[in-house]
């Protein structure tokens, strides 16, 4: 997967008013995929099936996070915080996501001209288990 930031953090210039609207008076979903395959204590696995042009409005997004492109594809991500970022997929291509935007929301649009399949694996005590070692506490 390659990944390149097409719009820097803290700028919405080049973002659309009606994701600026969304942004700002949107309830964004906790769900980060369109429908969840399997949830345990461990981890939440999502499927995301977007085909062209089509896109999965702000959700808020709690961590890191892992895709696995079932198809080649292209998208653009927002951030809440301005970024925008540029991705593109190989099929079988997999890639762990760092959070590192300070606003947790984000969307996903299909920007190519294929169908793009995904799934998204939410590590649910990775997260836990990373805060508490990067910041000394007993785990």
């Amino acid at each position: 997967m390659e990944c390149a930031q097409i719009n820097p953090t803290g700028s919405f210039e080049n973002w659309s008013p009606s994701r600026l609207q969304e942004l700002q008076t949107g309830a964004p979903s906790a769900s980060l995929g369109q429908k969840l395959l399997l949830e345990n204590q461990y981890t939440r696995i999502w499927e995301v099936i977007l085909f062209p042009n089509e896109r999965l409005p702000f959700r808020k997004i709690q961590g890191d996070y892992s895709l696995v492109a079932h198809t080649d594809g292209l998208l653009i991500s927002r951030c809440g915080c301005g970024a925008m970022h540029l991705r593109r997929f190989k099929k079988g291509a997999t890639e762990v996501i760092r959070h590192e935007c300070t606003d947790p929301l984000e969307d996903m649009e299909n920007i190519g001209d294929e169908t793009l399949i995904l799934n998204i694996i939410e590590f649910r005590t990775l997260n836990r288990f990373t805060y508490e070692l990067n910041n000394n506490t007993d785990i």
